[in-house]
């Protein structure tokens, strides 16, 4: 059987191969840029996380004794990305968040996982699956 699950007669088995590994490889230019896809989301996320607890501690957005809306306005001046269509991946950092600690780990996460990007954008799509395939002990 062919990828398209119809029977077919190759000449020989690198003719199966090759008939797999160009299904396949579609496939994992597909997943390469799914996996950058979300390191990038990833790193904005925290990235946003990071730059409103510094703006909360350094004084320039107030969110305590204040009208939510207000402290949405502020957000928005200060062009905050909205999360499914809201602050609430902001507004609803604990309190004990708001520390220097917080932010260094926070940098820590964002170096990570900014190295593993730059790792990932360094790979062909077929160095992925001859990652995958060494993984299998092939």
């Amino acid at each position: 059987f062919n990828v398209d699950g119809v029977i077919e007669k190759y000449d020989c088995a690198e003719d199966i191969l090759y008939d797999f590994y160009n299904y396949r490889s579609n496939f994992y230019v597909k997943r390469k840029k799914n996996m950058e896809e979300n390191m990038e989301k990833r790193l904005l996320y925290l990235s946003e996380i990071m730059r409103f607890i510094r703006m909360v501690i350094d004084g320039e957005i107030v969110v305590f004794k204040r009208k939510k809306t207000d402290i949405l306005n502020d957000l928005e001046s200060n062009n905050f990305n909205k999360v499914d269509d809201g602050y609430e991946h902001l507004l609803g950092i604990k309190i004990h968040a708001f520390t220097h600690e917080k932010l260094k780990d926070l940098q820590k996460q964002i170096d990570k996982l900014s190295n593993e990007l730059d790792v990932l954008r360094g790979k062909s799509s077929n160095d992925l699956w001859i990652s995958d395939l060494e993984m299998l002990g092939f």
